[in-house]
């Protein structure tokens, strides 16, 4: 792992809906604008290569793992990490709301979305089967942990990630506005207040992926952002805004949070599980 200074890419992305062969088109494009900034990360929105309101077209533009779509990621990846979100149809036969993320020339890891969302707008449980793993795994930018949407709100998730030893957290997100206040959206308070919540007490950087743009009449906020491990929101897009951003971070700030505010090693791990172990205390 490398502690130095990096260059992250956030697309801040407008998908084209159901149409994968033109959203992967415009993937390359944006990976090789992040390459010759000389970034060395680029994340994308969830299901960036699809869209979001897909309904009964989930079906069609799932895609397993092994697919020929992904031969291009796996070649641009030897200079740059990249993180997109698609729908996967796995060994299983079941759809899953997944992202990937590919380094070094390979597919390292694919992580299924695991609370998905079943009210209002959202229909994931009618179309996807939820995951059941989370697990961190090694990057340059140390052991690295994935959430999608949802699941960034719950932070027994974030929690867990935590214990497992992850430094570094990548959300990405299909988040629509709601609730205008001033020139924002009370809905990306939410976002940022378990943003900075996580990067303080995980003592990481987060990272959070939003998408732009409208489908059938529901809005996405974009408002992308960077906290760091004090707590601090160091980056934001602005609303609405398709675009590619750059944003500097230096993990050398995150190894000094985790000697300095010392959570991770003066937390109890095992006394946690044996609280959580010994049930609700209901009253009789």
């Amino acid at each position: 792992m490398d502690s130095g200074s990096k260059v992250i890419a956030i697309s801040q992305y407008k998908p084209i809906l159901g149409d994968l062969e033109k959203n992967i088109e415009k993937h390359i494009k944006e990976i090789e604008k992040a390459i010759d900034k000389s970034a060395e990360l680029i994340i994308f929105p969830e299901l960036s290569l699809t869209g979001y309101l897909l309904r009964d077209l989930v079906y069609d533009i799932a895609i397993e793992s092994n697919n020929p779509y992904f031969d291009s990621f796996k070649k641009l990846s030897k200079k740059i990490d990249i993180v997109f979100g698609f729908v996967e149809k796995a060994k299983d036969k079941l759809i899953y709301n997944s992202s990937a993320y590919f380094s070094g020339g390979k597919l390292i890891n694919i992580y299924r979305k695991i609370r998905l969302p079943n009210f209002g707008m959202f229909e994931e449980k009618r179309f996807f089967k939820a995951g059941d793993d989370l697990t961190p795994f090694k990057t340059d930018f140390g052991n690295t942990g994935i959430l999608i949407c949802r699941d960034f709100l719950f932070p027994s998730l974030a929690y867990s990630l935590f214990y497992k030893g992850a430094d570094f957290l990548i959300s990405i997100s299909n988040s629509p506005l709601r609730g205008v206040e001033g020139e924002e959206y009370s809905s990306q308070k939410m976002w940022e207040d378990a943003g900075k919540v996580y990067s303080r007490f995980f003592s990481m950087y987060v990272i959070y992926v939003n998408r732009v743009g409208f489908e059938d009449g529901f809005g996405f906020a974009g408002g992308s952002f960077v906290s760091d491990p004090d707590g601090k929101i160091v980056f934001r897009a602005p609303f609405l805004e398709e675009n590619l951003y750059f944003v500097n971070i230096d993990l050398s700030v995150r190894d000094k949070a985790r000697s300095v505010y010392a959570y991770y090693r003066d937390e109890d791990f095992e006394q946690i599980k044996r609280f959580i172990s010994e049930g609700k205390n209901e009253d009789k």
